[in-house]
């Protein structure tokens, strides 16, 4: 680790008696599997996984801040069969600013585990991020939730990311939450369903957030919300979003989901029978 990233205790960024603190002096090739807190300021660096996963954190809720000061900094080309750069076993993932770009998750087997930027079993919380280019060959070409994690998401970009389902965001399960304020999503694609987001679980979108030019061959161009799951639209726009072959160009309710839309716009969005909002039969 201190080949990697240096400023321990006292020569680090920040210090006190118990916790680790980090600050990287340059840009390095870093795979990390760790099980204990830790806290790195990318410092307007590049961490690059060189074709592995980038962190692992397991078998404890241990927590994970990272933060970068020069706001250039970047988390790229992470990859593995299970999960791309970040692998979040339990607690809680914290990103201020920087980027987490061209990661992979080449896992190919049906219903196994994905996520091109981030999986994570606990919850995540990102402000000021980028994922860009991130891909999974089966869900979650940015972000894959599992079991019952929640994820708030502040001031992001999601942009060309993609996978099987869900572009950008996986939440198959219906613990799963995700809380969305002033974010962009923007030609993420999935050659299934969902072209930025596929959840189960409950999504709630507030102002300023855009959904534009994302793209899924079969159902919800933007969002697809499975049986089960609740939509919460409290602001927001979704425009130019795309279901060519099926339906929901915007936003696909299936049965048994619910949706309340207090607030927000649903426009010019592509589909078949011009149908925004489509529920499934």
């Amino acid at each position: 680790l201190t080949s990697h990233i240096v400023g321990f205790m006292e020569e680090a960024l920040f210090t006190n008696d118990q916790d680790p603190y980090w600050v990287l002096e340059q840009d390095e090739t870093v795979n990390l599997s760790l099980s204990e807190d830790l806290y790195v300021d990318l410092n307007g660096h590049t961490v690059d996984g060189d074709g592995h996963v980038i962190m692992k954190i397991r078998n404890a809720e241990h927590d994970v801040l990272i933060s970068d000061c020069q706001n250039e900094g970047e988390i790229t080309n992470g990859s593995a069969a299970n999960y791309g750069a970040i692998y979040l076993e339990k607690g809680t993932f914290t990103m201020f600013g920087g980027k987490l770009t061209n990661n992979h998750c080449t896992q190919t087997a049906a219903g196994g585990w994905a996520g091109g930027a981030i999986q994570a079993r606990g919850d995540v919380k990102l402000v000021g991020v980028i994922l860009e280019n991130n891909i999974s060959d089966t869900e979650g070409g940015a972000i894959c939730m599992r079991e019952a994690a929640k994820a708030t998401l502040v001031n992001c970009t999601f942009k060309n990311n993609s996978a099987a389902n869900g572009g950008a965001i996986y939440a198959p399960d219906g613990r799963n939450e995700i809380t969305i304020k002033n974010c962009i999503f923007q030609n993420n694609t999935a050659t299934t369903d969902g072209g930025a987001i596929l959840t189960k679980g409950k999504l709630t979108v507030e102002k300023g957030t855009m959904f534009e030019a994302n793209t899924a061959d079969n159902c919800g161009g933007a969002v697809l919300v499975m049986s089960g799951g609740h939509f919460q639209m409290n602001g927001g726009k979704f425009t130019k979003n795309e279901a060519p072959k099926n339906n929901g160009g915007a936003i696909y309710i299936s049965t048994g989901c619910t949706m309340t839309m207090d607030d927000g716009e649903v426009v010019e969005n592509s589909l078949i029978d011009n149908v925004n909002v489509f529920p499934l039969e």
